[in-house]
């Protein structure tokens, strides 16, 4: 009885030490201008995947994938498409690379790294949920990387300079009820 008492607190001391870890991790990159780990409601999944409009041979790239939840949706619902997540922050990272393995998805890849120094040029389609003051460098990486057509889909905060070819508004108020829809 001891014991499972002893496991139980050392797992919950565990928890604990990965939620304060993960408050650091987010205080951090909210200094550096970086995007937090925030990661889009289940619920709103669909409607990105479905603002996407992937089709077969598609190449979606998720920046600032978190735990890779949608990268995993656009990947089941078009199954000849490839799916990628592009994160630098280790917890979200390893929740995606977890999820993809539980789920066993195989047109679904995650790279930990930071999505300014990954090539976009085979990219079809990008989405993102990222931070405001993120948007401007963003915009010029896509400028410049994107092959003509390429469909991005942005979560909350739009590109600055750019007309979205549509505005959707989601159910709900706040952080992610609104996507910006643009063609390059």
């Amino acid at each position: 009885m001891e014991t499972a008492v002893g496991i139980g607190v050392g797992f919950a001391f565990f928890i604990l030490l990965l939620a304060f870890g993960q408050l650091v991790v987010v205080f951090v990159d909210a200094l550096q201008g970086r995007a937090p780990f925030v990661p889009v409601s289940r619920r709103r999944v669909e409607h990105i995947v479905k603002a996407l409009q992937l089709k077969p041979h598609s190449v979606l790239y998720d920046l600032g994938s978190g735990d890779g939840r949608v990268v995993l949706a656009a990947a089941a619902r078009e199954p000849q498409s490839r799916a990628i997540g592009v994160e630098r922050s280790l917890l979200p990272s390893a929740l995606a690379h977890a999820a993809r393995w539980r789920r066993r998805v195989p047109n679904a890849t995650y790279l930990r790294q930071d999505m300014f120094s990954t090539p976009l040029t085979g990219a079809t389609h990008v989405f993102c949920y990222l931070f405001a003051p993120m948007m401007p460098q963003l915009e010029a990486k896509l400028e410049q990387e994107l092959q003509h057509g390429a469909r991005v889909v942005s979560c909350t905060f739009p590109l600055p300079t750019k007309h979205p070819l549509e505005v959707i508004d989601l159910e709900g108020a706040g952080l992610g009820s609104r996507l910006f829809v643009y063609e390059y």
